[in-house]
């Protein structure tokens, strides 16, 4: 998909399949940043025909993104009739939100644009200009034309920006931005040695390989060849 560029009223849809990521692959070339230096908040609306979905920025972070890139290069999202996932360029293991709906959603009608809201500003760094925002909007199969009992059955979200840098580096303690109440947390994948996440991961993915190839199952006794075997094989030797 594409964005709706400022001022147009035109919106192209454009289909972009994510390249193959795994837990551990390096930092792509064209990383930027990561959802935890950009985004402060997220926030998902329903009604009976319609789902929209908001990334909000902060103005500062989000400007420095725009002189790096053009923003249809750098956003990206993928949906499907029961699910959706939202990330970065550049930085397509760690999506920014990835979830699955209460229902069915009509992925021909599906649009996203780039706004502003003034609620956030009074979070952010620069807290006399409004947040960026990205939209996104859906619209519901006829078959789910109804209010879901929730926008998401299952929904993990990237961790967000830290709420305050000075008493960060003071304690050391992160204090994040919340996002969507119904979301967990995802950890970060990613090859990098120094985080923590990291090795939760290599910790995971072993204990994962080792149920899959039965190395955890109890142990088995080994059979060695018997002594007769082998006393039957001089005396075929002796024989010749």
């Amino acid at each position: 998909m594409q964005p709706l560029a400022y001022g147009s009223s035109k919106i192209n849809l454009l289909d972009y399949a994510p390249p193959i990521v795994d837990l551990f692959c390096p930092q792509s070339e064209d990383f930027i940043v990561s959802a935890d230096g950009l985004v402060l908040g997220l926030e998902a609306k329903q009604d009976e025909l319609t789902v929209s979905i908001r990334v909000i920025m902060d103005y500062h972070s989000f400007l420095a993104v725009e002189e790096e890139v053009a923003l249809e290069k750098f956003f990206a999202c993928d949906v499907w009739p029961h699910r959706i996932q939202i990330f970065l360029r550049g930085d397509e293991q760690n999506p920014i939100l990835s979830g699955e709906f209460e229902g069915k959603v009509d992925i021909a009608r599906v649009s996203w644009r780039i706004g502003t809201v003034a609620s956030y500003r009074s979070i952010q760094q620069d807290k006399g200009n409004p947040s960026p925002c990205l939209e996104i909007f859906l619209t519901k199969d006829e078959t789910s034309s109804q209010v879901w009992k929730k926008t998401f059955q299952n929904c993990l979200q990237h961790k967000l920006m830290i709420k305050d840098w000075d008493e960060y580096e003071r304690t050391g303690v992160e204090l994040r931005h919340d996002g969507l109440k119904e979301a967990k947390v995802a950890r970060q994948n990613g090859y990098n040695l120094e985080s923590d996440e990291f090795w939760d991961n290599v910790d995971n993915y072993v204990n994962d390989q080792l149920k899959v190839s039965g190395w955890t199952a109890g142990p088995k006794s080994l059979i060695l060849p018997s002594c007769d075997d082998d006393d039957d094989d001089d005396d075929d030797d002796d024989d010749d």
